[in-house]
């Protein structure tokens, strides 16, 4: 992921994962803002799911969310990094 304030670039990683999470056929989110409200969406729907597994979803999208005020943070290896300057 590539991230410059609010904008976003997945990498081809990170949309099929983003896609796992949150259904096939939407456009790549391209703002922190719109990445994360979509995550949320899917880490409540996933939460509500029957088998476990499927409840993991929602910790994994939870996971995933970005901090909207620190523009340093990015996903690297699912986990929340800081880019060195």
């Amino acid at each position: 992921m590539l991230r410059h304030k609010d904008s976003i670039r997945l990498s081809a990683v990170d949309q099929r994962l983003f896609e796992a999470l949150t259904g096939p056929g939407q456009p790549t989110p391209t703002t922190v803002a719109d990445y994360n409200q979509r995550l949320r969406l899917a880490a409540q729907s996933w939460s509500q799911a029957r088998t476990r597994d499927e409840r993991h979803l929602g910790e994994i999208a939870s996971g995933l969310l970005l901090d909207e005020h620190d523009h340093a943070a990015v996903i690297d290896h699912h986990r929340l990094a800081r880019v060195r300057h």
